[in-house]
Order: C-alpha cells, then sequence, then structure tokens
C-alpha cells in the first residue's frame, strides 16, 4: 500500500509553519520532497519527522546541521538497544 501525499503548502498551513523550514530540512536531506506537476508534496510517512524537527528546531534552538546530527545519533541509539536486547535474549 503506498502511502499517502500532502502538499507542502497544505502541511505549512496546518502545522502553522513556514516553506522555507520544509526546504532546508530538503537541503540538508532530512526530509524528501517529492514533484508532481510543479506541485511540492510530502510522503505521509515523513509528517511526523517534520514535526520532531519543528520542535527541536524552535525549542533547543538546534540549527539544521544539528537536527541531522541529533537525528542519527537517535537512530545508532535505536540500533544499539536492539542489538543489546537481542543479545539478552540469547
Amino acid at each position: 500500500m503506498e502511502n499517502q501525499l500532502y502538499k507542502i503548502n497544505d502541511i505549512c498551513q496546518s502545522y502553522k509553519i513556514e516553506t522555507t523550514f520544509i526546504h532546508e530540512l530538503h537541503v540538508h536531506g532530512l526530509i524528501e520532497i517529492q514533484y508532481i506537476e510543479s506541485q511540492e508534496y510530502l510522503h505521509e510517512e515523513q509528517l511526523p519527522q517534520v514535526e520532531k524537527y519543528y520542535t527541536w528546531h524552535h525549542e533547543l534552538e538546534l540549527n539544521f546541521p544539528a537536527l541531522d546530527v541529533v537525528q542519527q545519533l537517535l537512530v545508532k541509539i535505536n540500533d544499539l538497544q536492539e542489538k543489546v536486547r537481542l543479545l539478552n535474549n540469547q
């Protein structure tokens, strides 16, 4: 089943964020924008990430490179936690 696409303009209105924020996330490789007939879309699965990045950016005052670093560290932590869980179950 294919994920639903949402127009970036609609997302920005719903979340009350600037389109430049979405574009900066894309420029820094944090999300992927899909272009269809000159319209910009995000996949549904990326919406929680956008919310998280927005919170980190505005509440923690993290810049875009820092958002990437934090995200990569969280992925590594989750991977290590999964490995520890697997080793404990052996």
